[in-house]
């Protein structure tokens, strides 16, 4: 069929070549029965039917009467037309409908690419599609093959690309609007447009094209993500294969082969990961293939897929039906079975974008390694400060990963297998909570700070006040922050640049002791005056004022000043006040403490939140650490006492406290008594409290604090320094943890000399002695052939003088491409610090240098993502460096 727009670009072809001519004439097969009218270039024309001379010779003679310019188009054969009458028309001629000329009109091209000629209907459809302001002239007015089809796919089919690959053609099938052009098309353009795209896109691109003649291309990227079970190497199960077949009928039952369908889901997976639009547009495509493999009654198969939602959830079940197996009689080889089955559910896609389950996994597979070490956590004849530091070291991992648990999942069997483990766990902290009162019962007449253990009225006289001589100090109270809380806390300042720091020579951090009872009203008045000779209702702003263990460290006129809750958010808003800012920022004020509630409050209620306790969940911590950051002012992050989370707590009684009560009456299985010494510096008599933290004496809450467990009396008071900057005098530290918390395998620690950070210079000195690290690694093993093969790799080292002097040493490089592939080329940054040796403030510097090195042309050889997995791709490496 003949359109205007056709008509115009040879109207315009020939205007280009005779443009004062009255009248033009075109052979057309059809007879014209469109507009009567034609507008080219300003100029009107009549659009003239004629299918005799006489008609002819009549529409001229009107067109002159009416003194128009015109275009007759006539189906006579022009060698039948009378040399008089063709002397009336432009260059003496009737014109046929030309491809090559519409198309050279339409690009302004002298010359047309020969092969376009077997594309006649390339010609119509581009001069039905011309947008308003023309195809952009071809340079050298010379019109190639490629540009002629990539202005088709754009202008037709929309499709930006001349040579479109197999993703890109996925992802236009599913687009039904920008189908319906091919579906406009002529049965031999749509051979054409085959034919031309399997060059580009492969056989597979076939599929595509029956999928769209059967009315299925919508469903595009989700029969591509079901071809990924289908058609996966190996053996074919009986269902599967009868699955393949019924999987033919969404492609006109067109034969798919193994290798098709294989490319096909390489497609899809692509698009998945990298060109999906939206997340909602991502999740509607694979809840759509969930669909069809229930359609093909394969969806037991789900979890061969790497994306599919209830793939993931298959492969979170085979995780909960291996640790409740574990749990059932634990085993080295029931263990190896719960790590393949993380390891299984860490290859889905699902892994990495849910975050929050997926730690729980991590944590889940911590806790059956801790439970297998059978190790003795708490012996009867164990000192208080053993079991302290103990629960500090160990305990405190323990409640962190089981705490994380409570929530529980919402696949069935995982959520079974997590209330197992949890009670597992929480069996054995039990038995070292009720050592651990005992210990604390016999030690409290006595009590007394020790280079191990702190109590909490020493943390201002040997933390702040040393730290407070040499450099301004932020003293951060997160009243309530329990030891477990601390862990994830501090992890997370790790990956901000943050690092801990402990006095000159000493080897690491010791943990501190609240006051007894572990109450807000007593414990944390004794960490802010630093003393215990402190009266019940005295005023904690003065008392910290006044501490004697400041004075003569802060200038007279610029005391220590204490911002509590009333007064550290702005009025009006939940953001930091600007006293607190100012203070923080002031180069007078040595002493700024602020106290943060957002631990204590939470325990207050009893809501089914799960907090993740990161400085960004607590925005005034966060806001705080990042002035005190731009200030460069050093944080001693402490708290005054710690608690414990209601799960399985029953109401045992009922008293005025949460966790303690007075000393009288008989005693529950879970309680005991303190009396003596520092258990009776608050009350006189001494108190009863519960070692278990099964059972309180008040309504139910989030959690509680009063008692003697481990996780209400150990807490933390760490030293934050701006990386590498550690004032004299102290020490840069990295941060430990179990052998359990990553690994089977037992670590050990070294020391590695030589690495040092710049020193900040002190008021007294210009410079400053480096500092060496103890660091907690494992040995380094031997390096594997390929990594002595990358570095004397050509490209590898050209990479690395790119890099400049920021380039790691070979030794560390090994260390660390040694530790990615111990662990199958995938691990935490906090367990590569831990195998590596290098502290994680430094380790951040040193991947992104790596990647700059490793990742060629932006192929991401070494990636890390969000929830800090770093990953080594083997085989995109051999290709790359081809070792």
């Amino acid at each position: 069929m003949l359109t205007l727009k056709q008509v115009r670009a040879q109207v315009e072809a020939i205007r280009r070549r005779s443009p004062d001519s009255f009248a033009i004439g075109l052979v057309s097969a059809v007879r014209w029965t469109g507009e009567n009218e034609l507008k080219v270039d300003g100029e009107r024309y009549d659009l003239r039917a004629a299918e005799t001379e006489l008609e002819m010779r009549t529409v001229l003679v009107e067109a002159k009467r009416k003194n128009s310019r015109v275009v007759v188009l006539t189906n006579l054969d022009p060698s039948a037309i009378g040399k008089d009458l063709l002397a009336r028309f432009a260059r003496r001629r009737f014109f046929s409908i030309s491809a090559t000329e519409i198309l050279g009109e339409l690009f302004q091209a002298r010359e047309v690419d020969p092969r376009l000629q077997q594309h006649r209907w390339m010609a119509t459809a581009l001069a039905d599609a011309r947008p308003a302001e023309g195809f952009a002239p071809v340079p050298q007015g010379a019109l190639d093959q490629e540009t002629a089809w990539r202005a088709f796919f754009e202008h037709v089919l929309r499709l930006p690309s001349a040579r479109p690959d197999l993703v890109e053609l996925l992802e236009w099938a599913r687009d039904s609007n920008r189908v319906s052009g091919w579906r406009a098309s002529s049965a031999e353009a749509q051979t054409a447009i085959k034919s031309w795209t399997e060059q580009s896109a492969g056989s597979p691109a076939a599929l595509i094209w029956a999928a769209v003649a059967a009315g299925t291309s919508d469903s595009m990227i989700s029969l591509g993500l079901v071809a990924d079970i289908l058609f996966r190497p190996g053996p074919v199960p009986a269902d599967v294969a009868v699955a393949r077949g019924r999987f033919e009928r969404f492609f006109g039952d067109q034969h798919i082969s193994p290798e098709a369908g294989t490319k096909l889901a390489a497609a899809a997976l692509h698009w998945v990961e990298l060109r999906a639009p939206s997340a909602d547009v991502l999740r509607a495509e694979l809840e759509r293939a969930d669909a069809i493999l229930r359609e093909l009654r394969i969806e037991e198969h789900a979890n061969q897929s790497t994306v599919s939602p209830s793939g993931f959830g298959q492969r979170l079940g085979a995780f909960g039906h291996a640790v409740k197996a574990f749990l059932r009689e634990p085993s080295a080889e029931g263990l190896s079975t719960v790590s393949r089955a993380r390891d299984f559910a860490a290859k889905h896609r699902n892994h990495r974008i849910e975050q929050e389950r997926s730690e729980r996994v991590e944590m889940a597979l911590r806790l059956c390694r801790w439970l297998l070490a059978r190790e003795v956590s708490a012996r009867p004849t164990d000192s208080f400060g053993i079991l302290a530091r103990r629960y500090a070291e160990e305990g405190s991992f323990v409640d962190w990963a089981r705490q994380s648990l409570y929530h529980g999942d919402s696949q069935p069997e995982l959520n079974q297998a997590y209330l197992e483990l949890a009670s597992a766990a929480s069996e054995r902290q039990e038995m070292f909570n009720r050592i651990f009162a005992r210990a604390l019962a016999a030690w409290c007449p006595t009590a007394e700070s020790t280079p191990d253990l702190l109590l909490v009225e020493d943390v201002l006289a040997q933390r702040l006040a040393p730290l407070a001589a040499r450099t301004p100090v932020v003293l951060v109270v997160l009243d309530g922050m329990s030891y477990p809380v601390y862990r994830q806390i501090i992890a997370a300042l790790v990956e901000d640049n943050w690092a801990e720091a402990v006095p000159a020579g000493a080897p690491a951090s010791i943990p501190a002791v609240a006051g007894l009872p572990t109450i807000t009203e007593w414990s944390r008045r004794l960490l802010l005056a630093g003393r215990t000779n402190v009266a019940a209702g005295e005023d904690e702003a003065a008392a910290f004022r006044d501490a004697p263990a400041l004075a003569g460290i802060v200038k007279p006129s610029h005391p220590p000043i204490l911002f509590r809750k009333g007064d550290v958010m702005e009025a009006g808003s939940r953001g930091l006040s600007e006293d607190v800012r100012k203070e923080i920022r002031s180069s007078q004020r040595q002493v700024v403490a602020v106290v943060i509630n957002a631990v204590d409050d939470h325990l207050m209620k009893d809501d089914q939140l799960q907090i993740q306790w990161t400085p960004e969940r607590i925005p005034l911590l966060q806001q705080v650490l990042d002035i005190a950051q731009e200030a460069r002012r050093c944080v001693l992050l402490a708290t005054d006492h710690g608690h414990v989370i209601t799960n399985n707590a029953r109401l045992l009684r009922t008293a005025p406290s949460d966790r303690f009560r007075a000393n009288e009456g008989t005693l529950a299985d879970e309680e005991i008594v303190l009396a003596g010494g520092r258990a009776s510096s608050h009350l006189s008599g001494g108190f009863v409290a519960p070692w278990s933290e099964r059972i309180y004496y008040t309504s139910r809450r989030n959690g509680f604090h009063g008692g003697v467990s481990a996780q209400e009396v150990v807490i933390p008071a760490t030293v934050l320094v701006p990386a590498g900057d550690a004032p004299e005098g102290w020490q840069l530290i990295a941060q430990t943890t179990p052998r359990w918390w990553w690994d089977a395998a037992a670590p050990v620690v070294v020391e590695l000399s030589q690495l040092t950070t710049p020193a900040r210079k002190s008021k007294k000195a210009a410079t400053q002695d480096v500092q060496t690290l103890p660091l907690f690694a494992t040995t380094t093993p031997a390096a594997n052939d390929w990594i002595d093969q990358l570095l004397s790799n050509t490209l590898f080292i050209e990479q690395s003088r790119k890099a400049g002097r920021t380039t790691p040493s070979p030794e560390t490089l090994k260390r660390v491409l040694s530790a990615l592939d111990e662990r199958g080329g995938v691990l935490l940054k906090t367990a590569l610090a831990q195998r590596t040796g290098e502290p994680e403030f430094r380790l951040n510097g040193l991947l992104a240098i790596l990647r700059r090195i490793l990742n060629v042309e932006g192929y991401a050889v070494l990636s890390v993502d969000e929830a800090g997995t770093v990953r080594l791709d083997r085989g995109l490496l051999r290709t790359q460096f081809d070792v």
